[in-house]
């Protein structure tokens, strides 16, 4: 994600949603590792006034070991924050393509829950913007 954060900064958007930590979990990559990832992302997008939506993504893990600091990354960079987008989805075949990726009706759902956060970053970046 690092890596293609130029060509989305490129595209002047208003709002990115930001959701990692699936890949991390499954390849084993340290937790600070993600952390200081996740700072270098929201702190770009937030340099170049882009309005930030934190995603969290449990998967089919018994805990969510990244649940307490995408909470505290939220509150520190005063982004919205969604928790766990996959809730219910992941192990309910009718929502998933595979193990770990949700089909078109899982996407829906998604896209159901992101509505709210995405509304409200708008609000955000419409009261936050320079003129």
């Amino acid at each position: 994600a690092l890596e293609r954060l130029p060509d989305v900064v490129a595209q002047n958007p208003n709002i990115v949603i930001v959701l990692l930590g699936g890949n991390d979990a499954l390849q084993r990559i340290p937790l600070s590792t993600t952390q200081n990832n996740l700072q270098q992302i929201i702190t770009t997008l937030q340099q170049n006034h882009i309005q930030v939506v934190l995603v969290g993504v449990l998967g089919g893990f018994p805990t969510d070991p990244f649940a307490p600091m995408f909470q505290e990354l939220a509150k520190e960079y005063s982004v919205v924050y969604v928790p766990n987008i996959l809730h219910e989805l992941i192990g309910t075949t009718q929502y998933m393509y595979d193990e770990v990726h949700p089909n078109a009706a899982g996407y829906t759902i998604i896209a159901q829950r992101l509505y709210a956060p995405v509304t409200k970053a708008c609000y955000k970046f419409s009261t936050a913007s320079p003129s």
